[in-house]
C-alpha cells in the first residue's frame, strides 16, 4: 500500500525549479555541504554504498522505510495535525489490508518480506539515476530508452523528463510524446539519455555515483553564480570535476 503522504511529497518533487535541491526536493539523493559535514563516517559509507547500483537495490528499501518511520514520528512529536490524521488513516487502512490477507492465509511478514520489499527494490532500478544536478532544470531528468518489458513495468516513467513536463499525461502517452519530439527532448535534457538499465548496471554495479554534496547549493540558498561556475557536471556518468 502506498502511503498517503507520498502524494503531497511527489507534488513537491515536481517543482522543477527545486529539483535535486537537498532541502526542497523530498526525493533528492544530494546533501548540502553542511549536512554532509555533520554526518558520521558510518552514514557516509552507507550513502556511498547505496550510490552503487547493487547497493541501491539492497539498501534503498530499508533507508526509505526508516525515512518514512521518522516522518511519521516527527508528525506526532511536533503535533502536525493534518499529517497525524493522514497517518492514522493510512495505518487503519494498512491494518484492514493485513486483516483481509490473513483471511486468505497470507501473513503480514510474508507480504512485507516477499512482496513489498522486492517491489520497493525494483523501483530503485528506475530511480537509480533518473535525476542529476544541472543548471538547466530540463537537464535534471533522464530519458531512458529502455526495452519494452522495463517500459511496461515502470509505466513509461523511464521517459522521466516527459513525465516532469506533463505530469498529468497518462502513462501510455509518455512514449508517444517522446518519440514525436525525440530530438527536441534530448536537446533539452542536454543529452541526459540512457540506453536502457543495463547501461547503469554495467557502469555502476559496484561503482558509486558521485551523488553526495550538491555542487550548486549551500546549506540555505543557491550558491552565487561565480561559485557555481567553478563546477561542471559530467553529463554521462554523474561525476563532477572542477574547472
Amino acid at each position: 500500500m502506498v502511503p498517503l503522504w507520498s502524494l503531497s511529497s511527489h507534488i513537491q518533487h515536481h517543482k522543477d525549479e527545486d529539483l535535486t535541491h537537498p532541502e526542497k526536493d523530498p526525493e533528492c539523493y544530494y546533501y548540502t555541504a553542511k549536512q554532509w559535514q555533520h554526518f558520521p563516517q558510518l552514514f557516509k559509507g552507507i550513502v556511498r554504498i547505496s550510490n552503487t547500483f547493487s547497493g541501491r537495490l539492497i539498501l534503498g528499501p530499508p533507508l526509505d522505510i526508516i525515512a518514512t518511520i521518522r516522518s511519521a514520528i516527527r508528525a506526532f512529536i511536533t503535533g502536525d495535525h493534518p499529517a497525524i490524521a493522514m497517518w492514522l488513516v493510512h495505518f487503519g487502512l494498512l491494518g484492514l489490508l493485513f486483516y483481509w490477507m490473513a483471511g486468505y492465509g497470507i501473513s503480514a511478514i510474508f507480504y512485507i518480506l516477499v512482496i513489498s520489499y522486492p517491489a520497493l527494490s525494483l523501483t530503485k532500478v528506475r530511480s537509480f539515476f533518473e535525476h542529476r544536478a544541472a543548471e538547466n532544470s530540463a537537464a535534471r531528468s533522464t530519458l531512458n530508452e529502455a526495452a519494452w518489458p522495463w517500459r511496461l513495468l515502470f509505466l513509461n516513467l523511464n521517459y522521466h523528463l516527459v513525465h516532469h513536463d506533463l505530469p498529468a499525461l497518462p502513462w501510455y502517452g509518455l512514449r508517444r510524446i517522446y518519440l514525436e519530439s525525440r530530438v527536441q527532448y534530448q536537446h533539452r535534457s542536454e543529452q541526459f539519455v540512457v540506453n536502457g538499465y543495463t547501461e547503469w548496471f554495467e557502469a555502476f554495479v559496484f561503482t558509486a555515483l558521485e551523488i553526495e554534496i550538491h555542487p550548486f547549493y549551500d546549506s540555505e540558498n543557491k550558491a552565487p553564480a561565480e561559485e557555481r561556475l567553478h563546477t561542471v557536471i559530467d553529463r554521462g556518468n554523474g561525476h563532477t570535476e572542477s574547472l
